[in-house]
């Protein structure tokens, strides 16, 4: 039997956490009648920790009432902001097999990249008329981290999803052998969030 070894992967630098939702544009404005709210009072006031107390919206998944901010915005994506410098450390069996720049690793800022991307491309918009929300929070620390026993390792086992969504450019997912990795964010620390109310179509 093959022995196996510990394959950690570490990225440090800022991240994106990005939540979306559309509504038809009829159905909004009824929504904001019945509540007695217009556009400019719910942008200002949809992240105040008592809003879904205080108004009725509808939960992104039973379409009952959403009690929490986080009920009503379905989570999109999660990821390291390619914006801003990052870096990525990986090692197998204790040994560094790379330390450097996730853009550098990425192929952004050299000719070649060192991995394979995946590129993702989304839109908030299914479609048709409609209001499409789009929060984003910004945080800064140790924002991936996973270790993994695995038999072998070369760098080329690892490949990263990068997705670009309204104006957003970020790493997405890592993926072992075309398999996502599932990792835990630790340490760190919110920077910013933003709420924008976009009329499409």
């Amino acid at each position: 039997m093959l022995a196996s070894s510990t394959l950690t992967i570490k990225i440090y630098g800022q991240s994106v956490e990005l939540r979306t939702r559309f509504f038809d544009l009829i159905y909004w404005n009824q929504l904001l009648e019945l509540n007695r709210l217009d556009y400019n009072l719910f942008e200002s006031h949809i992240l105040d920790p008592d809003f879904f107390e205080n108004y009725n919206f509808p939960d992104e998944n039973t379409g009952q009432r959403a009690l929490t901010f986080r009920r009503f915005m379905r989570s999109a994506k999660y990821g390291t902001d390619l914006s801003c410098m990052a870096i990525i450390e990986i090692k197998y069996g204790g040994k560094k097999v790379y330390k450097g720049s996730l853009n550098s690793f990425c192929g952004i800022d050299t000719f070649f990249p060192i991995i394979k991307i995946n590129d993702d491309f989304m839109q908030v918009n299914p479609g048709g008329k409609g209001i499409a929300m789009v929060f984003i929070e910004k945080s800064a620390g140790l924002i991936f981290s996973a270790a993994i026993k695995v038999h072998s390792f070369t760098i080329s086992d690892i490949q990263l999803q990068r997705t670009q969504i309204e104006r957003l450019d970020f790493i997405s997912a890592v993926l072992l052998n075309h398999r996502p990795i599932i990792h835990y964010k630790t340490e760190t620390l919110v920077r910013g969030r933003s709420f924008q109310l976009l009329t499409k179509g």
